[in-house]
């Protein structure tokens, strides 16, 4: 009998990092570095705090490159945002996408989620 829990869901999530790239213009590391340096992307402990969101991503400055983004922050296993920033993509705009777990601390509480950027 095999137990799955919600940690070792997010250790398994951990590993399994993905990109979904349809094109050349958007660099990515550049992106996801300028999110990092906003406190809006997890760094090296992987996790972020709710009450900072907010502020990081009013000061955000989109490199070059990149028209729009999306930012999405959802609880492991659901479907339901618990955050999102920025608005959908254009009709026709070529988007890339990129996700990644990590913990955010909800007063006080360090709640597994997954972020996700959309950038065209």
């Amino acid at each position: 009998m095999a137990v799955i829990t919600a940690s070792s869901l997010f250790l398994v999530m951990l590993s399994m990092g993905t990109v979904q790239q349809t094109g050349t213009e958007v660099n990515v590391k550049t992106l996801i570095g300028e999110l990092q340096e906003q406190d809006l992307w997890p760094k090296g402990d992987g996790e972020l705090e709710w009450d900072e969101l907010n502020g990081g991503f009013a000061s955000l400055v989109l490199p070059s490159g990149v028209a729009g983004i999306q930012l999405c922050y959802r609880e492991m296993g659901n479907d339901t945002a618990l955050l999102t920033f920025g608005s959908d993509p254009p009709e026709g705009a070529t988007v890339y996408g990129e996700r990644a777990p990590m913990l955010l601390r909800i007063d006080g509480r360090a709640v597994p989620v997954v972020v996700e950027v959309l950038a065209w």
